[in-house]
């Protein structure tokens, strides 16, 4: 909840070096968040460490105790940063740190105050603030002197998701120049959190720019890098270019641009949300002993839950059914039977509990009245591990929001869709939209998924059952759809080549610690 994660001191060995090396003339410090000090310990291991004039703030009294304990020539500063960055003049060579990991919805009302006093005081826009790692950036940004220089760890989002994107565009507006490391191996061994090194700096001395470099790992700083200008566009591609070969991108999106898009062919909206996934859907047995079967309906509540590929059967949701919660209480649809003695007990049990007080049920009348989206032929779940799930929904089943619903386009079929879906080309631009989470877990946005390339085929039934019959065997649908994808757009073995290597590197760059493959 308070997000902290403590950097391993070689980690910060390497950036406290790499900071001071990029800036020699760094006289004062400060580190935000300080934890238990180990960039403090970092910076005075180095040479000339002990003449540094260091600043140690955290809100932590005990924390910080320890560290002035170890170092009594540090200014400890026991106060929220952001408060602290507020209310002091001061200004400083260096801002170093690992700045704390705390998601909007579990801000407390003081971190939220803090926040809206800072984006009114930087016109950073506070729907853009939406991890307390941000607000750190943008406070630290405005204690950077002239000349000076901000380095920290933070997540991997920096370079995936929107605020992150945004942050980058700003500070590339604002400073002279934005550096990003991001590492091959794993940054924090211990937890699923990835992160980036951020070295943001005003100095002169420094050829202007931004670049995005691919090391070896964060403890690794100042080794030989793979480097390469980031563009403020931030063209999807164009990101992941630290990791693929300029020419392999050039034949990528020649390649890309000779296809249409998902969204050419079907219509997509995300699933129910019902605000309460654990008082909404049950187990058979649960809707059985509550006495709820007239208002149950099948459904999917994750993505996880779908085993075969590409054909959700009735059969499928039968198995699942016998041990899985995956049925909807819904009270409110059409047709349903008016509620009876069961019914009013569980709602009644629903309100004790608290879930009509929850944001999305107190805007609902009554609270308990899901609006259901309809169940469509197919579905794409929006997170996924090694290869994203797009499955017939010959159950017809409803979906949580963990999943896309599709509807094909007229003169289109579902079943020809997922058939064009799974081939080396749509999978390597899921990598290139998308963006990863703690252990990996890839996700696509409804504008991301409707983007990727699909070149429709609509398979024969010979082909369809060959493209059927791989999916129970467990084999590389992957493979299938490339011999076809091949054929249709006349592809070399070279382009096909670069195709298949370019998504194995993106692969396993965000699967390098994942724990889970399904």
């Amino acid at each position: 909840m308070n997000g902290v994660v403590y950097t391993p001191l070689s980690v910060a060995y390497s950036v406290a070096k790499f900071s001071l090396d990029q800036s020699p003339s760094t006289r004062t410090v400060i580190e935000p968040s300080c934890g238990d000090g180990a960039f403090v310990k970092a910076l005075r291991q180095l040479e000339g460490g002990e003449k540094l004039a260091i600043t140690a703030v955290d809100i932590d009294a005990s924390a910080l105790e320890l560290v002035a304990a170890n170092d009594r020539e540090i200014l400890a500063q026991n106060e929220d940063y952001l408060s602290f960055s507020r209310n002091t003049d001061a200004s400083y060579d260096l801002v170093i740190g690992n700045p704390p990991y705390v998601r909007r919805h579990n801000f407390t009302k003081a971190l939220k105050d803090s926040i809206k006093d800072l984006s009114v005081r930087t016109e950073y826009p506070e729907a853009q603030l939406k991890n307390a790692w941000v607000a750190f950036v943008v406070a630290s940004c405005e204690l950077m002197s002239s000349d000076g220089s901000l380095a920290f760890i933070v997540p991997y989002e920096l370079v995936t998701v929107s605020y992150g994107k945004y942050l980058r565009q700003w500070l590339i507006s604002k400073h002279r120049r934005v550096d990003i490391f991001i590492p091959r191996q794993k940054a924090f061994r211990d937890i699923d959190q990835d992160a980036v090194f951020l070295l943001v700096s005003n100095s002169r001395k420094r050829n202007s720019g931004s670049y995005l470099h691919s090391v070896d790992g964060l403890d690794a700083l100042g080794m030989e890098t793979d480097s390469v200008p980031a563009s403020i566009s931030f063209d999807p591609i164009i990101e992941k270019s630290y990791l693929l070969d300029g020419q392999d991108i050039e034949i990528i999106e020649k390649i890309r641009k000779s296809t249409g898009s998902i969204g050419d062919y079907c219509s997509s909206s995300a699933g129910t949300v019902t605000a309460a996934n654990d008082y909404f859907i049950l187990s058979g047995s649960d809707v059985e002993k509550y006495g709820l079967r007239a208002w149950a309906r099948p459904i999917l509540k994750k993505g996880a839950y779908v085993k075969s590929l590409p054909i959700f059967s009735d059969e499928d949701f039968e198995k699942l059914a016998a041990v899985e919660p995956c049925f909807l209480i819904d009270f409110c649809r059409k047709g349903a039977p008016p509620l009876d003695s069961h019914a009013f007990s569980y709602i009644e049990a629903g309100e004790k509990a608290g879930f009509n007080t929850r944001y999305k049920t107190r805007h609902r009348s009554p609270w308990y009245r899901v609006p259901v989206v309809p169940e469509t032929g197919a579905l794409f779940f929006k997170r996924s591990h090694k290869l994203p799930k797009f499955c017939l929904n010959h159950a017809g089943v409803l979906a949580t929001d963990t999943a896309y619903q599709v509807k094909a386009k007229a003169d289109f079929s579902v079943e020809a869709i997922c058939f064009s879906f799974y081939n080396s080309l749509t999978a390597l631009f899921c990598e290139i939209e998308g963006r990863f989470y703690g252990g990996g877990v890839l996700e696509l946005t409804p504008v991301e998924f409707r983007g990727l390339p699909l070149e429709y085929t609509s398979p024969s039934t010979a082909q369809f059952k060959d493209f059927c019959s791989i999916a129970a065997r467990s084999g590389d649908l992957l493979s299938f759809g490339d011999m076809w994808l091949r054929q249709k757009l006349n592809l070399s073995d070279a382009e096909m080549l670069t195709i298949r290597n370019a998504l194995d590197v993106l692969q396993k760059h965000r699967l390098r610690h994942g724990k889970s493959l399904s």
